[in-house]
């Protein structure tokens, strides 16, 4: 057996336990489940850094521990806004410009007048 194979047999040995781990930080199935999916994504990613006759179990029981709290500090973060209340509070300019500065910029190029210009300075571009 092929070291990925052996791996891959360790990393799908461990799904159940993992599962039951991840219930024991959440709760709740559908983030345990998300938790695991992560853990097993991440170990697959670093398959090359696990060091071969070492503790497999630990490695990917202290990964899914570590995603649990990576994800809790960024849920800390989010405002739930299920029915809209916060979002429709949000103030947006009515007018953009970006679209005129692209304008201009394909008037410039399409003048010639970008190829007049010199190297770009840190006070800004210096005409010849």
């Amino acid at each position: 057996m092929t070291r990925s194979a052996e791996f891959r047999d360790q990393l799908v040995a461990a799904i159940p336990g993992l599962r039951a781990f991840g219930l024991s930080l959440t709760a709740r199935g559908d983030r345990a489940d998300d938790l695991v999916q992560e853990t097993l994504m991440k170990a697959w990613k670093h398959y090359e850094s696990f060091e071969p006759g070492s503790n497999m179990k630990a490695w990917l029981y202290t990964s899914l521990r570590i995603e649990f709290y990576t994800q809790l500090r960024k849920r800390k973060r989010e405002v739930e806004d299920a029915d809209g209340f916060y979002s429709s509070r949000v103030a947006v300019h009515a007018e953009q410009d970006g679209h005129l500065d692209m304008a201009d910029l394909r008037g410039a190029l399409a003048d010639g007048e970008a190829l007049r210009l010199g190297p770009v300075a840190p006070g800004g571009p210096a005409r010849r």
